[in-house]
Protein backbone atom coordinates (compact mmCIF):
# COMPACT_ATOMS: atom_id res chain seq x y z
CA UNK A 1 0.00 0.00 0.00
CA UNK A 2 2.43 2.42 0.57
CA UNK A 3 4.70 1.76 -2.51
CA UNK A 4 1.00 2.27 -4.50
CA UNK A 5 1.02 5.36 -2.61
CA UNK A 6 4.48 6.88 -3.76
CA UNK A 7 4.30 5.38 -7.03
CA UNK A 8 0.60 7.36 -7.37
CA UNK A 9 2.64 10.43 -5.98
CA UNK A 10 5.07 9.84 -8.34
CA UNK A 11 3.17 9.79 -11.55
CA UNK A 12 1.41 13.05 -10.98
CA UNK A 13 4.32 14.93 -10.20
CA UNK A 14 5.27 15.86 -13.35
CA UNK A 15 2.15 17.10 -14.20
CA UNK A 16 2.38 19.13 -10.99
CA UNK A 17 5.56 20.29 -12.06
CA UNK A 18 3.93 21.59 -15.33
CA UNK A 19 1.45 23.33 -13.56
CA UNK A 20 2.78 25.20 -11.03
CA UNK A 21 5.25 26.35 -13.36
CA UNK A 22 2.19 27.64 -15.64
CA UNK A 23 0.38 29.70 -12.65
CA UNK A 24 3.87 31.00 -10.65
CA UNK A 25 5.94 31.35 -13.28
CA UNK A 26 4.66 31.80 -16.24
CA UNK A 27 1.19 33.66 -14.75
CA UNK A 28 -0.62 31.98 -16.80
CA UNK A 29 -4.05 30.87 -15.81
CA UNK A 30 -4.60 26.67 -15.99
CA UNK A 31 -8.05 25.20 -17.27
CA UNK A 32 -9.87 23.87 -14.12
CA UNK A 33 -10.10 20.42 -16.15
CA UNK A 34 -6.08 20.50 -16.73
CA UNK A 35 -5.27 20.68 -12.89
CA UNK A 36 -4.34 18.47 -10.64
CA UNK A 37 -6.20 19.70 -6.83
CA UNK A 38 -4.81 16.69 -4.94
CA UNK A 39 -2.30 14.02 -5.44
CA UNK A 40 -4.17 11.55 -3.30
CA UNK A 41 -7.80 12.63 -4.40
CA UNK A 42 -8.06 12.93 -7.98
CA UNK A 43 -11.94 13.01 -7.99
CA UNK A 44 -11.54 16.48 -5.85
CA UNK A 45 -13.45 19.08 -8.09
CA UNK A 46 -13.30 22.95 -8.52
CA UNK A 47 -16.65 24.56 -6.82
CA UNK A 48 -17.57 28.33 -7.17
CA UNK A 49 -20.03 28.97 -4.44
CA UNK A 50 -19.45 32.79 -4.79
CA UNK A 51 -19.88 32.71 -0.54
CA UNK A 52 -18.34 35.18 1.70
CA UNK A 53 -14.70 34.55 2.46
CA UNK A 54 -14.90 31.40 0.37
CA UNK A 55 -15.61 32.41 -3.73
CA UNK A 56 -13.81 28.96 -4.32
CA UNK A 57 -13.90 25.24 -2.59
CA UNK A 58 -13.17 22.13 -3.39
CA UNK A 59 -14.33 18.42 -2.99
CA UNK A 60 -17.66 17.05 -4.13
CA UNK A 61 -20.72 18.56 -4.12
CA UNK A 62 -23.62 16.70 -2.15
CA UNK A 63 -27.32 17.24 -2.93
CA UNK A 64 -29.76 16.52 -0.01
CA UNK A 65 -33.48 16.53 -0.21
CA UNK A 66 -35.32 16.17 3.56
CA UNK A 67 -39.41 16.05 4.41
CA UNK A 68 -41.10 17.92 6.66
CA UNK A 69 -40.22 16.12 9.91
CA UNK A 70 -36.37 16.29 8.64
CA UNK A 71 -35.64 13.01 7.83
CA UNK A 72 -33.08 12.69 3.88
CA UNK A 73 -35.38 11.53 1.66
CA UNK A 74 -33.02 11.76 -1.37
CA UNK A 75 -29.24 12.43 -1.75
CA UNK A 76 -26.40 12.54 -4.14
CA UNK A 77 -23.14 12.91 -3.60
CA UNK A 78 -21.83 14.10 -7.05
CA UNK A 79 -18.09 12.89 -8.89
CA UNK A 80 -17.99 15.20 -11.30
CA UNK A 81 -18.47 18.97 -12.03
CA UNK A 82 -21.41 19.52 -10.18
CA UNK A 83 -24.43 20.85 -12.21
CA UNK A 84 -26.27 23.77 -11.73
CA UNK A 85 -28.68 23.76 -9.07
CA UNK A 86 -31.39 23.96 -10.96
CA UNK A 87 -30.41 21.41 -12.95
CA UNK A 88 -30.79 18.64 -9.74
CA UNK A 89 -34.00 18.87 -9.10
CA UNK A 90 -35.70 16.97 -11.44
CA UNK A 91 -33.48 14.11 -10.78
CA UNK A 92 -34.52 14.59 -7.74
CA UNK A 93 -38.16 14.38 -8.36
CA UNK A 94 -38.06 11.60 -10.06
CA UNK A 95 -36.32 9.90 -7.23
CA UNK A 96 -38.52 10.87 -4.70
CA UNK A 97 -41.36 10.17 -6.90
CA UNK A 98 -40.33 6.44 -7.67
CA UNK A 99 -39.62 5.86 -4.32
CA UNK A 100 -42.05 7.59 -2.14
CA UNK A 101 -44.75 8.74 -4.49
CA UNK A 102 -44.76 12.32 -5.99
CA UNK A 103 -44.04 15.12 -3.13
CA UNK A 104 -46.90 17.94 -2.83
CA UNK A 105 -44.03 20.78 -2.35
CA UNK A 106 -40.53 21.29 -3.43
CA UNK A 107 -38.79 24.21 -1.40
CA UNK A 108 -35.42 25.37 -1.51
CA UNK A 109 -33.00 28.91 -1.82
CA UNK A 110 -32.88 30.84 -5.07
CA UNK A 111 -30.09 29.04 -6.52
CA UNK A 112 -32.38 26.66 -7.07
CA UNK A 113 -34.78 29.03 -9.12
CA UNK A 114 -35.58 28.74 -13.00
CA UNK A 115 -38.48 29.07 -15.31
CA UNK A 116 -37.98 26.24 -16.72
CA UNK A 117 -37.86 24.41 -13.16
CA UNK A 118 -40.77 26.28 -12.12
CA UNK A 119 -42.84 24.94 -15.69
CA UNK A 120 -41.63 21.34 -14.47
CA UNK A 121 -43.04 21.31 -11.27
CA UNK A 122 -46.34 22.95 -12.12
CA UNK A 123 -46.47 19.81 -14.76
CA UNK A 124 -45.70 17.27 -12.33
CA UNK A 125 -48.38 18.70 -9.66
CA UNK A 126 -45.53 19.80 -7.81
CA UNK A 127 -46.38 22.97 -4.97
CA UNK A 128 -42.96 25.24 -6.56
CA UNK A 129 -42.16 26.93 -3.22
CA UNK A 130 -38.66 27.82 -4.64
CA UNK A 131 -37.47 31.39 -3.58
CA UNK A 132 -37.83 33.60 -6.60
CA UNK A 133 -34.37 35.52 -7.76
CA UNK A 134 -36.20 38.57 -8.50
CA UNK A 135 -36.97 40.30 -5.80
CA UNK A 136 -40.29 41.52 -7.16
CA UNK A 137 -41.43 37.96 -7.77
CA UNK A 138 -39.94 37.00 -3.75
CA UNK A 139 -42.62 40.10 -2.86
CA UNK A 140 -45.62 38.60 -4.87
CA UNK A 141 -45.13 34.68 -3.45
CA UNK A 142 -44.77 36.08 -0.14
CA UNK A 143 -48.46 37.16 -0.02
CA UNK A 144 -49.04 33.38 -0.57
CA UNK A 145 -49.84 31.78 3.11
CA UNK A 146 -48.44 28.53 1.95
CA UNK A 147 -45.07 29.61 0.35
CA UNK A 148 -44.31 31.56 3.16
CA UNK A 149 -45.06 28.39 5.60
CA UNK A 150 -42.68 26.70 3.43
CA UNK A 151 -40.26 29.14 3.53
CA UNK A 152 -39.84 29.14 7.01
CA UNK A 153 -39.56 25.39 7.03
CA UNK A 154 -36.50 25.68 4.42
CA UNK A 155 -34.46 27.74 7.21
CA UNK A 156 -34.50 24.38 9.31
CA UNK A 157 -32.78 22.60 6.29
CA UNK A 158 -29.44 24.32 6.90
CA UNK A 159 -29.40 22.95 10.50
CA UNK A 160 -30.13 19.34 9.34
CA UNK A 161 -26.93 19.64 6.51
CA UNK A 162 -24.84 21.06 9.65
CA UNK A 163 -25.66 17.81 11.53
CA UNK A 164 -25.01 15.26 8.62
CA UNK A 165 -21.75 17.08 8.49
CA UNK A 166 -20.53 17.26 11.65
CA UNK A 167 -22.00 14.77 13.75
CA UNK A 168 -22.80 11.51 11.09
CA UNK A 169 -20.50 12.23 8.49
CA UNK A 170 -17.60 14.04 9.79
CA UNK A 171 -15.92 17.11 9.21
CA UNK A 172 -13.42 16.93 7.50
CA UNK A 173 -14.36 13.30 5.95
CA UNK A 174 -11.52 11.31 5.67
CA UNK A 175 -12.28 8.10 3.97
CA UNK A 176 -10.26 8.17 1.37
CA UNK A 177 -11.45 7.66 -2.80
CA UNK A 178 -14.94 8.67 -4.44
CA UNK A 179 -16.66 4.82 -3.59
CA UNK A 180 -15.12 5.25 0.00
CA UNK A 181 -16.58 8.82 0.68
CA UNK A 182 -20.05 7.89 -0.97
CA UNK A 183 -20.51 4.63 1.01
CA UNK A 184 -19.88 6.64 4.15
CA UNK A 185 -22.68 9.05 3.63
CA UNK A 186 -24.98 6.34 2.62
CA UNK A 187 -24.28 4.47 6.53
CA UNK A 188 -24.55 8.53 7.86
CA UNK A 189 -27.49 9.25 6.48
CA UNK A 190 -29.22 5.90 6.68
CA UNK A 191 -27.85 6.53 11.02
CA UNK A 192 -28.94 10.26 11.19
CA UNK A 193 -32.70 8.56 9.86
CA UNK A 194 -32.80 5.98 12.17
CA UNK A 195 -32.14 8.72 15.12
CA UNK A 196 -34.81 10.75 13.67
CA UNK A 197 -37.78 8.07 13.53
CA UNK A 198 -36.76 7.29 16.81
CA UNK A 199 -36.86 10.84 18.58
CA UNK A 200 -40.39 11.12 16.56
CA UNK A 201 -41.85 7.74 18.29
CA UNK A 202 -40.73 8.89 21.62
CA UNK A 203 -41.91 12.07 21.23
CA UNK A 204 -45.30 10.38 19.97
CA UNK A 205 -45.52 8.11 23.25
CA UNK A 206 -44.54 11.47 25.36
CA UNK A 207 -47.66 12.69 23.70
CA UNK A 208 -50.22 10.18 24.12
CA UNK A 209 -48.70 9.31 27.57
CA UNK A 210 -49.88 12.77 28.52
CA UNK A 211 -53.25 12.62 26.67
CA UNK A 212 -54.07 9.19 28.68
CA UNK A 213 -53.35 11.14 31.76
CA UNK A 214 -55.95 13.93 30.51
CA UNK A 215 -58.26 11.57 30.06
CA UNK A 216 -57.99 9.58 33.62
Amino acid sequence: MVLRRIENVLGRLPKAIWQAHERIIGARRVANAEKILSLYEPDTRVMVRGKSGAEVEFGNALYVAENADGLVLDWKLIKEQPPNDAGLVKDSIARMSGNYGTPDSYVADRGFSSEAISKYLNNEGVYDAICPKSVNALGERLQEPRFRELQKRRGGTEARIGILKNVYIGRPLRSKGFDHREHRIVWAILAHNLWKLASMAAENRRNQDERNRLIA
